[in-house]
């Protein structure tokens, strides 16, 4: 009979099978280490973009409220020439009503 506790570690099934448990998580914490790689790039990316779209955002926030104000700038011009256009005779406007009253 042979004798399994000779020393040999392969013939030790025992030892075999740590051997592999340990390859098997060395394994394991590569890959880990290689996911843990890959989401740091993607919090970076995701990062960069939430900044890139905050910025879009803010700036079309601006521009949208520059354009309102710039219209309304321009109505109220428009209201001024329209009023400057008419006539501002309040005699006029009295005349007329007594006119039409007689």
């Amino acid at each position: 009979m042979v004798s399994r506790r000779n020393g040999n570690k392969s013939s030790n099934p025992t030892t075999m099978s740590n051997e592999a448990v340990e390859g098997e998580i060395q394994d394991l914490n590569r890959t880990i280490d290689n996911l843990n790689t890959c989401l740091d790039h993607l919090e970076s990316w995701s990062d960069n973009l939430n900044s890139r779209m905050r910025d879009f955002i803010d700036t079309m926030r601006k521009e949208r409220e520059q354009r309102q104000e710039q219209q309304a700038n321009e109505q109220l011009q428009n209201l001024n020439l329209d009023s400057e256009s008419k006539p501002q005779n309040p005699k006029d406007d009295n005349s007329e009503k007594t006119n039409k009253n007689t």
